[in-house]
């Protein structure tokens, strides 16, 4: 996924003990996913146009959008939030 590249990225250019703590966050967050995928916000205007669901949880600086209508969420995104998070959704989910 290019959005970890990204992530990692970002995780390089900050000191070490930080850049742990942020990917060990990330890490729990996707494991926390797997095993509850109800708990993020859900979108339902997007179920209604596409039809399945996608949900969204913060973790620090991060958003980690997912589908949540499958057996095994599917993560579609991981996008900082200080980048136009609107924008890089549309693009890739039209």
């Amino acid at each position: 996924m290019r959005d970890l590249d990204i992530v990692l990225g970002d995780l390089l250019e900050i000191p070490e003990r930080p850049a742990r703590r942020i990917g060990k966050a990330l890490q729990a967050m996707f494991e926390q996913i797997a095993e509850w995928p109800q708990m993020g916000v859900g979108y339902k205007d997007f179920k209604i146009r596409h039809g399945y669901e996608v949900r969204s949880r913060l973790c620090g600086n991060y958003k980690i959008f997912y589908r949540s209508d499958i057996p095994v969420p599917d993560i579609i995104a991981v996008i900082h939030m200080k980048r136009d998070i609107g924008t890089i959704m549309r693009e890739r989910l039209g």
